[in-house]
C-alpha cells in the first residue's frame, strides 16, 4: 500500500507465518514483495520482530547503487500478545524530503492539538508533562501548571498506583493503550477521565516521549453506573419473584425485599408495615436495619394518625425529606429511635384497599428519585402479590375448619383439637368433657319463620355460646342445628355439668329473629372423658346423652352412663337390621278395624306395620318406629306400608262382598309429609291397586301440622285435591291452637287414648273434654273416632255423647290379613 501517496514508501503488515496480511502483495512472503531488485535481509531479522523488539535497517541492491530504509514494528492484540509486524521502506534518496514532510506533520500535529477539544498531552516516559493542549482548562487546569510535573498528579490518588500499573508496562512493550480514572479534585465533585496513550520509539527502539489523548467521560460513566443500577434493580425484582414462584414462606419473602431495597437503592433502614384487617394496627412484619423491639412489633398509632395514613398511602407513594417536618401521617414514632430523616413509602396492594406498606428510610437528607419509588412499587408489587396468595392459602384453611354461617370451628376441627386434648388428658390425668346441644325444634322455626331467620338464630345462637364458656374452651358448629363444646383442665364432672346449665342458660334470653322476640330452648348431652376414650367415642356419647335429654322433654341437659351406650348401640343395631329387614321382606301388616256403633259393622281399619324379626319374633312398631323416624327409613318404610295396604284393600274387595265399603288408613310421618314426592307415591299406590281415593285415610299428628307449616298446608291441599281423606291422630295431645282445623282440609279427629281412659270417671275431668271435642267436631262437620277403647263402661260413655265410631282392644285389637278377612266373612 501507499498511505497519503508518497513515492518511494511502501507500508505491509504480516502475520507470524511471515506472510504479508495487508499491503502489496497480500497472502504471499515477505521476500516476494519487497521493492524490485532490494537484496531481503534474513528471517531472523523478522522472527526478531515477531519476538516484540523493533528493527531498524537498511535493504540495499546488489549494485548498491539503490538504498532503502525499513524499519519494522511488532503488532500485538489487546491482551498484549505480538500477531505480526507492520513494516515500512522507502527510498533513502528520499529520505531528506521525509524528513521534511515528518517536520511538517508535527506541525500539523501541534496546531491539531491546540484547537482539539480532547486533552492532547505529551510526556517523557517516567512521566513529566512536556505538552498539554489548552482544553485541559476545561477540567480547572492552565496548561502551564500542569508542564514540568507528573502526569500522574492528574489522576485521583485511589486509582493513581492502578492507572500506572496499567500504563509503564504497556508503553514499554510498544502497546497503545487506554485506562479510565477519576480526576484528582479539591471538591465533592467527580469527574472520570479516559486517555490513550501510545510511546514513540526513537532509532534504538527506546520510548522517548509518550503522548496521550484524553477525554472527559463523566457523562457516560454516569449514563453507565444508571443502566448498572437499573439492571440492579431489574435483576433485584426478577430474582424476588423467581423466589415468591418457588412458594418461598412471605415472611421469607419479605425479609429478602427489605435486604433487596437496603441494597440497590444504598439505604440503612428498609420496611414492611403490614395492616392488621379488622383492627388499626400495623405489624413490622420485616426489616433490615430494624433495631430493638420494632420488628415484629404491632403498632397501633392514634386514629387521626391512622387515617390520614390511609389517605396518604391510597394517592400513592408518599416522600419526605425530613421526618420533622412530617410528624404524622404513614411514618411512626419508633423511627426516630433509628435516627431517620429521609423516607418514601409505597402500598402493598391496591391504593383502595391496601394491605400494607414498604418503605425506605435513609439517615441522611436525600431526595428518592421516581426510580426509587418505582423499584419499590415493583417489589412491593411481588409482596402484595404472594401476600395476597397467603391470604388466600389462610382463608382457604380457616374455611376449612370453620362453619361459614356462625364463624365457629366446624366439626373436622373440633375433632382434631379433641384428638389433641385427649391426648394431653392421657399424659396429664386431668379430666375433659364434650358437650353437645342441639336447638329444640329447630326445624319448625326454620321452616315456619323461613330459612333466613332460621340461620339468624344460628348467628345469634354462637356468640352466646362462645361467651358462656372459658377461653381456653372450643365451642363448634358441627352442622345443622348441632353445636358442641369441648372443656379441658375440669376439676370434677360438677364443673363440666355447671357448663352445661350455664349452657342451657344462655336459651333464657329471647332472640330477636325476623323483627320479633322469639324463645328457643336446647337440649344438652354431656359426656366426661376417661383416658381411655377416643374422640368418636366421645362424640357418639355425648350424642346419646343429648338424644336421652329430648326424650325426657327437651330444655335440659342429660350426663351420659353406660346404660345410654347400650341403648344408643341396640339403636344402631335397630337400624342397621331395619335397613335389611326392608329388602329381606321381613315386614308385614296388622289392620286394627274402626267400628261404627250405630251400623254394628267394622267400617274402616288401620294399617299398622310390625316386624317379623328372624331372631326376636314379631317386633311392635314402639321398638322401630322412632328409629326409623330418626335415620329416614321412615320414608321407604312408609311407601312400603301404602303400598301393601291399598293392595290388600283390593284384594279383599276382590274376595270378600262385605269389603264392598271397607275404607284403610295409613299413618304418614313429619318426614313424610315433608318429601316434595309425597303425593306422587300416595297416588301411585291408588292407582296400582285400582281403588278410589276416597277409600284411603291418611292420619298425620297434630305435630306435623307445625312442623312446617307452609310445606305441610301445602301437601295437605294437593292430598285433598287428590281425593284421599285427612284424619288428625292423637287429637288434643299436641297442638295448642285449634286453628288448623279451619286452615287445613281436615275430616277426621281420631281422639286421643289419654282423654278416653278417664271418660267413665266423673271426676277426672276427660269426659268434659271429649264431650267438647264431640261437640266441636259436630260443628265443623268432621267426623270423630275415639281411640283405645278398653272398658264396657268407656265404650258405654261414648255411644251416650253420640259418638258414631270407635276402636280399641274391648272392640279388636291388630288383626293379620287373613284374620281380619274371616271377621269380614263374619
Amino acid at each position: 500500500m501507499d498511505p497519503a501517496g508518497v513515492p518511494g514508501v511502501c507500508f505491509f503488515r504480516f502475520d507470524t507465518q511471515l506472510r504479508v496480511v495487508e499491503g502489496p502483495g497480500q497472502g504471499r512472503p515477505i521476500a516476494e514483495v519487497l521493492p524490485e531488485g532490494v537484496v531481503a535481509p534474513s528471517d531472523a531479522v523478522w522472527r526478531a520482530v515477531l519476538a516484540g523488539e523493533v528493527r531498524r535497517f537498511e535493504l540495499s541492491t546488489p549494485d548498491e547503487r539503490g538504498l532503502h530504509l525499513a524499519v519494522a514494528t511488532p503488532v500485538t492484540d489487546e491482551a498484549g500478545h505480538v500477531t505480526g509486524g507492520l513494516a515500512v521502506t522507502f527510498d533513502a534518496s528520499q529520505r531528506q524530503q521525509a524528513e521534511l514532510e515528518l517536520r511538517e506533520r508535527e506541525t500539523e500535529f501541534r496546531s491539531l492539538a491546540e484547537h482539539a477539544t480532547d486533552i492532547v498531552t505529551r510526556h517523557t516516559p517516567d512521566g513529566t508533562v512536556l505538552y498539554v493542549s489548552p482544553s485541559v482548562s476545561e477540567l480547572g487546569i492552565e496548561p502551564e501548571d500542569l508542564v514540568g510535573r507528573p502526569i500522574y498528579d492528574l489522576v485521583h490518588e485511589e486509582d493513581r498506583d492502578r492507572v500506572r500499573r496499567a500504563i509503564d508496562p504497556a508503553i514499554r512493550a510498544g502497546q497503545t493503550i487506554t485506562v479510565a480514572y477519576r480526576l484528582r479534585t479539591g471538591g465533592d465533585e467527580v469527574r472520570w477521565l479516559e486517555t490513550t496513550c501510545a510511546g514513540i520509539s526513537g532509532d534504538d527502539g527506546r520510548v522517548t516521549e509518550v503522548r496521550c489523548s484524553t477525554q472527559d467521560i463523566t457523562a457516560r460513566h454516569r449514563d453507565a453506573e444508571e443502566l448498572e443500577r437499573r439492571l440492579a434493580q431489574q435483576s433485584a425484582v426478577a430474582a424476588l419473584g423467581e423466589r415468591a414462584l418457588t412458594g418461598m414462606p412471605v415472611g421469607d419473602l419479605m425479609r429478602e425485599a427489605c435486604e433487596a431495597v437496603s441494597r440497590t437503592l444504598d439505604v440503612p433502614l428498609a420496611v414492611v408495615l403490614e395492616f392488621e384487617r379488622g383492627s388499626r394496627d400495623m405489624l413490622v412484619a420485616a426489616g433490615v436495619g430494624v433495631q430493638g423491639g420494632m420488628l415484629g412489633a404491632r403498632l397501633t398509632p392514634p386514629e387521626e394518625v391512622r387515617r390520614s395514613a390511609f389517605r396518604q398511602i391510597e394517592r400513592g407513594p408518599v416522600t419526605f425529606l425530613d421526618l420533622d417536618e412530617n410528624p404524622r401521617g404513614v411514618f411512626i414514632e419508633p423511627l426516630r429511635e433509628h435516627h431517620v430523616v429521609s423516607g418514601t413509602a409505597v402500598p402493598l396492594g391496591e391504593r383502595e384497599r391496601p394491605m400494607g406498606m414498604l418503605c425506605a428510610y435513609s439517615t441522611r437528607r436525600r431526595v428518592f428519585t421516581d426510580d426509587d419509588t418505582n423499584l419499590l412499587q415493583a417489589v412491593s408489587h411481588v409482596l402484595a402479590t404472594a401476600i395476597a396468595a397467603r391470604r388466600a392459602e389462610d382463608q382457604a384453611r380457616h374455611d376449612a375448619m370453620h362453619d361459614p354461617l356462625t364463624g365457629l370451628p366446624n366439626r373436622v376441627l373440633f375433632s382434631d383439637r379433641l384428638a389433641q386434648a385427649l391426648a394431653r388428658s392421657e399424659r396429664d390425668g386431668s379430666p375433659l368433657a364434650v358437650l353437645l346441644l342441639d336447638i329444640d325444634r329447630f326445624k319448625l322455626i326454620n321452616d315456619s319463620l323461613g330459612h333466613l331467620v332460621g340461620d339468624e338464630l344460628l348467628r345469634e345462637v354462637a356468640p352466646r355460646l362462645s361467651g358462656a364458656v372459658r377461653a381456653s374452651d372450643t365451642v363448634a358448629r358441627l352442622g345443622g342445628d348441632e353445636f358442641a363444646v369441648l372443656c379441658e383442665d375440669l376439676e370434677d364432672e360438677r364443673e363440666a355439668q355447671e357448663m352445661a346449665e350455664r349452657l342451657g342458660a344462655c336459651f333464657l334470653r329471647p332472640f330477636a329473629l325476623g323483627g320479633e322476640q322469639q324463645f328457643a330452648t336446647a337440649s344438652v348431652g354431656l359426656v366426661v372423658a376417661d383416658s381411655h376414650t377416643d374422640a368418636e367415642e366421645l362424640l357418639r356419647d355425648a350424642d346419646a346423652a343429648m338424644y336421652r335429654a329430648k326424650e325426657a322433654g327437651r330444655g335440659r341437659y342429660e350426663v351420659f352412663d353406660e346404660g345410654m351406650r347400650a341403648r344408643a348401640v341396640a339403636r344402631l343395631q335397630v337400624e342397621n337390621e331395619l335397613r335389611r329387614a326392608l329388602d329381606r321382606e321381613e315386614l308385614q301388616l296388622f289392620f286394627q278395624p274402626i267400628h261404627d256403633l250405630q251400623a254394628g259393622r267394622i267400617a274402616s281399619c288401620e294399617a299398622l306395620v310390625r316386624w317379623n324379626h328372624p331372631e326376636r319374633g314379631l317386633v311392635g312398631p314402639d321398638q322401630f318406629i322412632p328409629i326409623a323416624e330418626e335415620s329416614g327409613l321412615i320414608v321407604p318404610l312408609g311407601a312400603w306400608v301404602l303400598q301393601r295396604a291399598c293392595r290388600q284393600l283390593a284384594r279383599w274387595r276382590r274376595s270378600v262382598e262385605a269389603a264392598d265399603s271397607l275404607r284403610i288408613t295409613v299413618n304418614l310421618s313429619a318426614r313424610q309429609v315433608t318429601q316434595p314426592d309425597i303425593v306422587d307415591t300416595v297416588a301411585e299406590a291408588i292407582e296400582e291397586a285400582g281403588l278410589d281415593p276416597q277409600d284411603i285415610g291418611l292420619e298425620i299428628t297434630e305435630h306435623v301440622l307445625i312442623e312446617d307449616a307452609q310445606t305441610t298446608a301445602d301437601t295437605l291441599r294437593r292430598l285433598q285435591r287428590l281425593g284421599v281423606r285427612l284424619v288428625i291422630d292423637d287429637f288434643g295431645t299436641g297442638y295448642s291452637s285449634l286453628s288448623y282445623l279451619k286452615r287445613y282440609p281436615i275430616e277426621v279427629l281420631k281422639i286421643d287414648r289419654s282423654f278416653i281412659d278417664g271418660i267413665a270417671d266423673d271426676e277426672s275431668g276427660d269426659l268434659a273434654i271429649v264431650t267438647a271435642i264431640v261437640r266441636m267436631a259436630s260443628a265443623l262437620g268432621v267426623d270423630v273416632i275415639p281411640e283405645g277403647v278398653e272398658t264396657e263402661a268407656q265404650l258405654q260413655a261414648l255411644r251416650d255423647l253420640g259418638c258414631q265410631y270407635a276402636q280399641g282392644f274391648l272392640l279388636d285389637r291388630p288383626l293379620p290379613p287373613e284374620e281380619l278377612e274371616a271377621r269380614l266373612r263374619g
